[in-house]
């Protein structure tokens, strides 16, 4: 009967909120629900080449948000989907599930979450992964307390290099530190991760040539195991002006968990927490990462005003990944590398400009006959004198050399970009209101004489303008080309034509369309796009799509392929 009662009353708070309650010495609207939800169906036809999106996809939505008391809000997201039973996979031969439910309460010290979520700790230890489980993290006082279970990805068959094995994962920190309401504060964390994929939830590969193929190849799908132990800190001065911030995490990886368990002897020099923590194999090795920034946050510089502000802001920072540090928390996380990395902003009232700096080498232990060596280089600036011009220059500088002579394994390579944008916004009630000019520079090549056929040299140039041919009528033609050469060949000329046009009356209806043709020697492209709202109440509205491409002149069997897409969504605010 208890039960009963809750879900009753659970199902009446969005009505709730739309009515007013009045409860003396608190607040007018104690309870508040707003959202969205909707609706999408879609058809796709291909001819001429592999089909890359499902024949016919639906798609239900919903993101909402409970506010109870303006102190606890409440999000509950869901999306369902036909794509996930879909055939299509874009060359692999099965995809996880893009189905989610989760519900997420947050308060003013901590939040929870059940369901499908993602949270980040550290950048080295659990950061931008999706798992489909529940937990809290939270923040009472100076305690900062955080926990989290769930399945990371489930089991897709496929050969011995594709597939994935049932993968879960479970991790937690403690630390101490303060809330800020400007951003987060200081703190201290110790951080654990544990990251384990079901060896049983894939059969076994069978058959001489798939057991190989398995055993020999180092993409090859196996079940994991892996634990992350570290620390991360974040230290505020000078009112959050100035932060240091840091992060040491130590690695144990199991590239598969079938493997032979280690001898008795080999198994003393592990510890016996290690050991409790993971089973040490034959595939078994472990590693160290860590990190360091310290940063500048919009220091103002003499005189600064709010009308008229002159802010510095800027870091330094450095990264090692140690060549056996693997953490399958984080999304990406290349290993092998030593990373320098220097960025600087000034901002003023009519311009502003930046400058970052990297350099990155790897082979760390020595393990590789040569050490790579990457440098980054790009600096911005952007002014505005006034407020129908405005401008921005853009600089980019990339190498990468391996310091080899020999041209077999030579790696000398140079990239350059320069970019330049002008645009100038007229005043209202004029035909012409705007007009963009941009151009660009790139070469790029590597000095391996070997290699001297790929070197790149490219012009690009193109003008846009926005007319206006009424009140609710707008359209944007414009005209790019583009002169690269390769090599030692001749320049080849692609050119681009296109045009936009917008409709937006003032009732309930509005559309945009565009339409753009590419050519390049015998080789086009023409892309078409219409887009139509309709809002046929205050808080419903239906969007129709339609998106057409026909490419030709490829070197193909049929020379061409063309692809259309139809869509139809329907949305309702809900307030």
């Amino acid at each position: 009967m208890k039960t009963a009662c809750v879900a009753f009353a659970v199902l009446l708070l969005p009505s709730i909120g739309y009515a007013q309650v009045d409860l003396p010495n608190r607040l007018n609207n104690p309870v508040q629900f707003s959202g969205e939800i909707g609706s999408l169906g879609e058809l796709y036809s291909v001819s001429g080449r592999d089909q890359r999106r499902p024949s016919s996809t639906g798609r239900l939505f919903m993101h909402s948000q409970l506010q109870l008391f303006n102190s606890v809000t409440v999000n509950l997201d869901l999306l369902y989907s036909t794509e996930t039973g879909s055939g299509v996979t874009l060359g692999s031969t099965g995809r996880q599930s893009l189905n989610q439910l989760g519900i997420a309460p947050r308060w003013r010290w901590g939040r929870a979450y059940a369901g499908s979520f993602n949270d980040s700790y550290s950048p080295l230890s659990y950061d931008g992964i999706s798992l489909r489980g529940g937990g809290f993290n939270i923040n009472p006082g100076p305690l900062r307390l955080a926990l989290f279970t769930g399945r990371a990805q489930s089991a897709i068959a496929g050969g011995a290099t594709d597939g994935a094995f049932k993968r879960s994962m479970t991790g937690g920190k403690i630390g101490f530190g303060r809330r800020s309401e400007t951003g987060e504060g200081g703190y201290v964390d110790l951080v654990f991760v544990r990251t384990a994929d079901d060896p049983n939830s894939l059969a076994a590969p069978t058959g001489t040539d798939e057991s190989s193929i398995q055993a020999g190849n180092p993409y090859a799908v196996t079940p994991e195991e892996n634990v992350v132990i570290g620390a991360a800190t974040r230290i505020p001065f000078w009112q959050n002006r100035l932060v240091a911030s840091g992060e040491f995490a130590t690695s144990i990886y199991s590239r598969d968990r079938r493997a032979p368990v280690l001898s008795d002897e080999a198994l003393d020099q592990y510890s016996s927490l290690m050991r409790a923590l993971i089973t040490p194999r034959a595939s078994t090795y472990g590693d160290i990462a860590h990190n360091g920034q310290l940063e500048i946050r919009s220091l103002a510089l003499p005189g600064s005003t709010s009308q008229t502000p002159r802010l510095l802001s800027g870091s330094v920072g450095y990264r090692y990944v140690g060549a056996g540090y693997v953490s399958l928390g984080v999304a990406s996380l290349p290993a092998d590398q030593f990373a320098l990395n220097a960025h600087a902003a000034l901002r003023f009232r009519n311009w502003n400009a930046s400058v970052r700096a990297m350099q990155q080498e790897d082979n760390l232990l020595g393990q590789k006959l040569a050490t790579t060596t990457r440098n980054h280089l790009a600096a911005t600036a952007s002014f505005r004198p006034t407020r129908v011009l405005s401008s921005s220059v853009r600089l980019s500088v990339n190498t990468m050399s391996n310091g080899v002579t020999d041209s077999t394994r030579q790696v000398d390579f140079a990239s350059y970009n320069f970019g330049v944008t002008q645009n100038i916004n007229l005043a209202q009630g004029r035909k012409l209101r705007a007009v963009a000019l941009s151009y660009g520079y790139q070469q790029s090549g590597d000095d391996n004489p070997l290699k001297a056929d790929a070197r790149l040299s490219a012009h690009d140039a193109s003008i846009r303008t926005t007319l206006e041919l009424g009140r609710t009528i707008s359209v944007i033609p414009g005209v790019g080309f583009s002169l690269s050469q390769v090599g030692g060949g001749d320049a080849d000329l692609r050119h681009t034509y296109s045009i936009a046009a917008q409709h937006r009356p003032r009732g309930r209806w509005s559309s945009t369309m565009s339409l753009s043709n590419s050519r390049f020697h015998a080789a086009g492209s023409i892309q078409a796009a219409l887009s139509s709202r309709f809002r046929f109440t205050n808080a419903d509205m239906v969007t129709l799509s339609l998106r057409s491409s026909h490419v030709s002149g490829l070197e193909t069997a049929s020379g061409e392929f063309r692809e259309h897409t139809v869509s139809v969504q329907w949305s309702r605010n809900i307030r």
